[in-house]
């Protein structure tokens, strides 16, 4: 009874340990598919606007960009500064209302939405335009500053935009037209310093933004890039980007699919076991020389699977002694897997299935029947 106990204590550690282990990476593959519906769905959109309605919308940030730029606006409030908040999961639709562009940085092979604003909930799922910076518009006298979490356990976002070095390109694609940027300076900032931040007079800049150091948090890094021309070759490196992502994902679903069936594996051996031990065999075999005839008065003595310990029957080892036929039978065993020895020889046993009534030979395809015993030859 406290072996079966035992058993179901580890196989509820187990479960609990593949589903701790398993956590992070389906809760990041769940994450980049609802970040491709809000994509899909925000380009959608954007496809079936009338060129009306997406030229106002392009012109109101174009005349909210002038705006900041005219008055010197400050960028707001720290972005990782929020407070958590018990909010509903919304619709995608949601999201995608919210939704002003994608940042796309193909050496990470990062593409994710680029949300209005930088609320805990936006941040759990994509990137947030940071208060009182420039729409990802474009133009002379902007600065976007796009934020987004790293080391999130559910979602990668921008954990490895330290990857970055100078001369590397990113892209933001809005309603539009896709903005390429040439990264010019990589930067630690306090979380307060807003200077790196500001717009400057006639330049078309834009910025990344994420916690630092790593599950730290104290500063900012910054990863600031100025208005590159954006030519169709570039388009060949976002799409090594979206592969490059495609292929983490696929390693990831894989890796924890290839985990979950090996941990399964162990579940199923280990309740396999505990109601084999639950039932009761008798290993009956005839001991036989080399030609065949019956050894007689040999002691065998019973041991563990793995030969290092004795089994024992009311506190004594546990052997039994041929007879006249060479015959011996240890009963009354638990279901498991058994070395049957002398000083030098042995053999073993075991039950392979549920359903088996009887032992077999390890190794070999002799098994015990109904009425029979094993023979065993001693070389």
């Amino acid at each position: 009874m406290k072996k079966n106990i035992g058993d179901i204590l580890m196989i509820l550690l187990v479960v609990a340990g593949l589903v701790a282990i398993l956590y992070p990476f389906v809760e990041d593959s769940l994450n980049n598919f609802l970040d491709y519906q809000i994509l899909n769905h925000y380009q959608r959109k954007a496809d079936e606007k009338a060129a009306q309605a997406q030229k106002a919308a392009h012109e109101k940030m174009v005349a909210e960009n002038e705006r900041l730029a005219k008055e010197e606006s400050a960028p707001g409030n720290d972005p990782f500064d929020n407070p958590p908040k018990d909010e509903k999961e919304p619709t995608v639709d949601y999201y995608s209302q919210h939704t002003i562009g994608i940042v796309k940085i193909p050496k990470i092979g990062v593409e994710i939405p680029i949300f209005d604003g930088t609320t805990d909930l936006f941040l759990s799922r994509g990137a947030g335009l940071l208060g009182g910076t420039s729409y990802p518009m474009g133009g002379k006298s902007t600065h976007t500053v796009i934020s987004a979490h790293r080391g999130l356990p559910e979602a990668t976002l921008f954990t490895e935009l330290p990857e970055l070095v100078i001369g590397d390109r990113f892209f933001l694609e809005n309603q539009t037209e896709i903005l390429a940027y040439q990264v010019d300076k990589v930067k630690v900032i306090e979380p307060t310093e807003l200077e790196d931040l500001r717009i400057g007079a006639g330049e078309d800049r834009a910025t990344l933004m994420t916690c630092t150091p790593y599950m730290i948090n104290s500063h900012r890094l910054l990863v600031q890039g100025h208005r590159i021309a954006y030519i169709p070759e570039m388009a060949r490196e976002i799409q090594a980007g979206k592969k490059k992502n495609r292929l983490r994902q696929f390693l990831m679903i894989g890796g924890s699919l290839l985990l979950f069936i090996l941990v399964m594996g162990i579940i199923c051996q280990r309740i396999r076991l505990m109601f084999l031990r639950r039932r009761r065999y008798d290993l009956a075999f005839v001991l036989l020389d080399d030609k065949s005839q019956p050894l007689a008065d040999e002691t065998l003595t019973l041991y563990s699977k793995n030969g290092r310990r004795r089994m024992k029957r009311e506190g004594l080892e546990y052997q039994v002694i041929t007879d006249s036929e060479g015959r011996g039978c240890f009963t009354q065993l638990p279901g498991a897997s058994y070395q049957v020895r002398q000083k030098d020889w042995g053999f073993k046993v075991k039950v392979k299935k549920i359903k088996d009534r009887y032992f077999s030979l390890v190794g070999k395809k002799n098994k015990q029947k109904e009425n029979e015993a094993i023979q065993i030859h001693k070389s």
